[in-house]
C-alpha cells in the first residue's frame, strides 16, 4: 500500500555571545596610570573538541587560529578597563572551551616597570537549549585566578631609586685659624613639613640624625655624604621631602672659636620617569 509519511524538522537559532554577553575580560594597572598611547590586548584561543566544532561551522565568528580582544587603554591607577572579542555564535548543544590570555610583548618591547600579567585563562561556554522557548541560550564561565575572576589581568608597574646611589647630599665643613679635630662639632637633619609630606613621614626616612666631623687642615674643607639612606618609590612622585640641617653648638662652647649659626633647609622633590627608574631634584 501507499503511504504518506510526515517529517519535521528543527533548527533553533544559534546562540551568540554579544555585547555585554561577549566574552570579555578586564585589564587594570597597578602602581601607575595607563600612558598615553599604550594599550594591551588579549587573545582568545580554541582549545580541545572547540577546533574540530569551528572547521564544521558549530563556532563562528572565530577561526581555529584564535582572535584578538579590543585594546584596553586610558585605564588609572588601580582602575579596571574592559576588553571583549565580539560576537561569537554557536549553533548546537554543548561545551565549548578556549584560552584567553595576554599579548605580552617582547623583553625588548615591555615598558619600563612593568611586571605582566601571563596566567591563563580558561573560559567554558556551555550552550543549551532552552525547552520552553526552543532557542539555544549559552552561559561562560571563566573560572578564577587566586583571588579574582580568571578573566582578571592585572599588570604592576613599580619605580624606586636610592638617594644614596645618586651620591646623597654633600655636607661640608672648615675652619679658620687652627686645624679642625675630629667629633669636636656636632649636626642633626630633621624632617621638616612640605606642601606635600608631614615632617613625621619625611623622618621616618632618616637613617643619619645626628653625627659629628672628621678631622681636617686649617682652612681645608672636612665633607661627608648625608641621606644615604632615603628611599622612594613610585608611591612617593609629585612629593617633596624637606629636611633641615644644622650644626649644634655645644653646651660649653670652646673660647675664641665662632660657631656658624646657619642653618639649612634642602628639598627633595621625587620625580618617577614612568620607565621604571626615577630621579630627584634638590
Amino acid at each position: 500500500a501507499d503511504a504518506i509519511a510526515f517529517a519535521n524538522s528543527y533548527t533553533p537559532d544559534s546562540a551568540t555571545l554579544s555585547g555585554d554577553t561577549a566574552v570579555a575580560g578586564t585589564k587594570t594597572m597597578t602602581g601607575r596610570d595607563m600612558l598615553e598611547g599604550e594599550e594591551f590586548t588579549f587573545r582568545l584561543t580554541p582549545t580541545g573538541n572547540t577546533v574540530a566544532a569551528i572547521n564544521n561551522g558549530t563556532v563562528r565568528g572565530i577561526t581555529t587560529d584564535g582572535l584578538t580582544s579590543t585594546a584596553a587603554k586610558g585605564g588609572e591607577d588601580g582602575v579596571a578597563v574592559d576588553f571583549n572579542f565580539g560576537d561569537i555564535a554557536f549553533t548546537k548543544v554543548g561545551t565549548y572551551t578556549f584560552a584567553m590570555s595576554e599579548n605580552v610583548p617582547a623583553e625588548a618591547d615591555k615598558a619600563g616597570g612593568v611586571n605582566y600579567d601571563t596566567h591563563d585563562c580558561t573560559v567554558t561556554v556551555n550552550v543549551t537549549l532552552n525547552k520552553e522557548t526552543g532557542a539555544l541560550e549559552a552561559a561562560v564561565d571563566y573560572g578564577t585566578n587566586v583571588d579574582a575572576a580568571g578573566n582578571a589581568f592585572t599588570n604592576v608597574y613599580t619605580a624606586s631609586m636610592s638617594y644614596g646611589n645618586a651620591g646623597g647630599l654633600a655636607v661640608a665643613k672648615t675652619t679658620q685659624g687652627r686645624p679642625m679635630f675630629a667629633g669636636e662639632f656636632e649636626f642633626t637633619i630633621e624632617g621638616v613639613a612640605s606642601d606635600t609630606v608631614s615632617a613625621a613621614d619625611a623622618n621616618a626616612k632618616l637613617s643619619d640624625k645626628d653625627f659629628t666631623n672628621g678631622d681636617s687642615a686649617e682652612g681645608a674643607e672636612w665633607s661627608a655624604a648625608k641621606l644615604l639612606g632615603l628611599t622612594f618609590t613610585q608611591s612617593d612622585a609629585g612629593k617633596t621631602y624637606s629636611y633641615i640641617v644644622d650644626e649644634v653648638p655645644p653646651a660649653q662652647q670652646k673660647p675664641s672659636l665662632t660657631y656658624d649659626q646657619n642653618t639649612y633647609r634642602v628639598d627633595i622633590e621625587v620625580v618617577d620617569d614612568l620607565d621604571g627608574t626615577m630621579h630627584t631634584v634638590t
